[in-house]
């Protein structure tokens, strides 16, 4: 979905945490592209019926960062970002 510039949009919660933590498209493009799936952390939502799963990785700058997206009719949500270990 990335490759293919399929991702739909941002929750306001994703948006915010973008401008938060100064996390940029090429930045987080890159660790969907490059990351890995992190199975343990992924999550059913009751309220929307659909599964959240988590990518893991680390930028060019060795910042580590989780992202967790969503997929629905139109390609994949991104619903937070997360930097980790700050």
């Amino acid at each position: 979905a990335v490759e293919a510039g399929q991702y739909s949009y941002f929750t306001k919660h994703a948006q915010q945490r973008e401008f938060d933590r100064t996390i940029n498209r090429a930045v987080y493009e890159y660790v969907l592209k490059n990351g890995w799936h992190e199975k343990e952390k992924d999550e059913f939502s009751e309220m929307y019926q659909s599964w959240k799963y988590a990518i893991r990785g680390s930028t060019l700058n060795q910042r580590e960062l989780r992202i967790v997206v969503a997929v629905d009719n139109h390609g994949l949500v991104i619903i937070t970002l997360m930097a980790l270990g700050e």
